[in-house]
């Protein structure tokens, strides 16, 4: 009986373009990336030592916001958004999920962004990753995977700008890129703090990075490593563990 309900969920999600999580839904029918591992790791792993105010840079659909809000229930966010029809997106989950004291989402850039009475002592971002290469046909996933409209550079500035001397910056990024951006953070006053290299299939590629910046320079940053996947190719323990608050 549980696994068909499982199945009735899932088919009702293709419907209807929502992604059911234990504790909140997510509808992404309206934004270019979908609910995807990147996201769903980036939101779990995502750390701070009891953080009080929050920024999401380029929210989509909001996943990253809800997903800090069930984790730390003192916390208020603030999430920006550069697409109208991902912000529409977003307000509406958080409408839905009933999160409106908690979350907020403005239609801006990060680079337009104004900050308010006082900066973020922690900063979460997905965010886009490729300079070179094809580029997609789709005006809008074209926009949330490639550098057009938010370059490193213009990342790592507005995170400065926006972040408490104690606070912490977390993003993912693909391996080369995450690289990059560790040195490019550092030549500009983001030192690393932690690094896990996550390890996608069974020839242990390093797909993804999950880093941790602050404005505090560390000695020896935190460097470990996450296997995305068993011997059987199924999900690892180590992520089921790591997304067990989440996943149904």
């Amino acid at each position: 009986m549980e696994k068909k309900n499982q199945d009735d969920i899932r088919k009702k999600a293709r419907a209807e373009h929502f992604f059911q999580f234990k504790h909140f839904r997510v509808y992404h029918k309206a934004t270019a990336m979908k609910v995807g591992t990147d996201a769903v790791l980036l939101g779990a792993w995502a750390c701070s030592d009891s953080p009080k105010r929050a920024l999401d840079i380029g929210t989509g659909s909001g996943i990253l916001s809800l997903m800090l809000a069930q984790r730390f229930p003192d916390l208020k966010i603030e999430a920006i958004e550069i697409d109208k029809m991902a912000f529409d997106q977003a307000q509406h989950n958080v409408v839905f999920n009933q999160m409106g004291d908690r979350i907020q989402v403005f239609h801006s850039s990060l680079q337009q962004f104004q900050l308010g009475a006082a900066k973020y002592d922690f900063i979460i971002s997905n965010p886009p990753f490729f300079s070179t290469g094809p580029t997609s046909p789709d005006e809008k996933r074209r926009g949330v995977r490639h550098t057009e409209h938010l370059s490193p550079v213009e990342l790592v500035e507005g995170v400065n700008r926006l972040l408490t001397n104690e606070g912490v910056f977390c993003l993912i990024l693909p391996k080369v890129e995450g690289e990059a951006f560790i040195d490019l953070a550092s030549s500009r006053g983001l030192f690393l703090r932690e690094k896990v290299e996550v390890i996608i299939n069974q020839r242990g590629q390093v797909g993804r990075l999950l880093i941790r910046l602050s404005k505090k320079e560390f000695d020896k940053p935190s460097q470990s490593t996450l296997h995305l996947r068993d011997k059987q190719n199924a999900w690892s323990m180590a992520y089921k563990d790591l997304t067990k608050d989440f996943y149904l």
